[in-house]
């Protein structure tokens, strides 16, 4: 049995199995992942992984199921299953697509010389690689004669271009993350869903900024309705630039929950507007927390906003 972590977790770096073990603070996963690679042995990184699952446990829910039967002794000491359900889910929008697969062994052999079959899938010369054992993973095409310090150099050179992504990405929030702890601009537009748009004076709301054509936007969407029936305010603004029927449709065919208002302030682009009814907003999904005195308490992604804010983990 294999299990899916889902809705709202603590990142390892902040746990405090984590600042315990390593007598310090992080301020970042990549600040941790250096100290893992740099300092941490073998056995810490095991314990800290075991300690992230074991906290987050009531979190995890059954997602693959393999159930070995009919098992035969093919050779003295050897025995093998002959037979192999595996059942597995996986959330497609507001349905669950579920996966049975049937394997039967009809002949097993175990005097089998599997080295030609070995060396048959070993890579060949050309190939294109996806080399995963690094911090940040490279492609390149294989060479037997390449040398390791090769590998690291291009591994070297992917954790530069990720962290020059990062801080283009950083530059994009900054003028949300300066509107913290300020008062929240006012919400205008056109509702969408039947349910009216509002921020309740007293009660902490969470805009959820998305667009029908922002597939990641959508994986946001059940846990979302989730939290509304746990009486939270949340209110979905659409970026502008789509057909108001168009979103409509999509409010149906997702089951969302929640009032959507398509807002009426638009600067720049449709797509990549200065502002989106008083919010610079440039990154789909994005999610602004707004407090109960109506200033801007978080923003992020859905799982930022829920985990690296320790009063947004409350029942709102």
């Amino acid at each position: 049995m294999t299990f899916i972590g889902q809705g709202k977790f603590t990142w390892m770096h902040e746990m405090e199995a984590t600042r315990e073990m390593a007598q310090r603070e992080f301020g970042s996963r990549d600040e941790l992942v250096q100290w893992l690679n740099e300092s941490a042995t073998a056995e810490q990184r095991l314990q800290l992984e075991c300690d992230f699952w074991y906290l987050h446990q009531d979190n995890l829910h059954p997602h693959n199921l393999v159930e070995f039967t009919d098992y035969e002794e093919v050779e003295p000491g050897v025995v093998i299953p002959m037979t192999e359900w595996s059942a597995s889910w996986m959330h497609e929008g507001k349905q669950y697509q579920y996966n049975i697969s049937h394997t039967v062994v009809r002949e097993a052999k175990a005097d089998v010389d599997l080295k030609p079959l070995v060396t048959a899938s070993l890579p060949k010369r050309g190939d294109e690689i996806n080399d995963w054992r690094h911090v940040t993973h490279v492609k390149y095409e294989f060479d037997p004669d390449m040398p390791e310090a090769a590998i690291h150099a291009l591994v070297d050179k992917a954790q530069i271009e990720r962290l020059e992504n990062q801080r283009a990405i950083d530059a994009i929030l900054k003028p949300l993350k300066d509107m913290v702890g300020k008062p929240a601009p006012k919400l205008t537009g056109q509702p969408i869903s039947k349910s009216k748009p509002e921020i309740i004076p007293g009660k902490r709301v969470l805009l959820h900024f998305w667009a029908t054509w922002c597939e990641p936007c959508k994986n946001d969407i059940p846990l979302l309705n989730e939290m509304v029936e746990k009486n939270w305010n949340i209110i979905g603004v659409h970026a502008p630039g789509t057909d108001a029927e168009e979103i409509k449709a999509a409010i149906k065919d997702l089951e969302i929950k929640y009032p959507v208002l398509l807002p009426s302030e638009t600067n720049g682009s449709a797509m990549t507007p200065d502002r989106i009814t008083g919010y610079p907003v440039q990154m789909f999904p994005c999610c602004v927390l707004i407090d109960k005195d109506g200033n801007v308490e978080a923003i992020g992604t859905l799982k930022e906003v829920l985990t690296l804010n320790p009063k947004s983990r409350k029942r709102n």
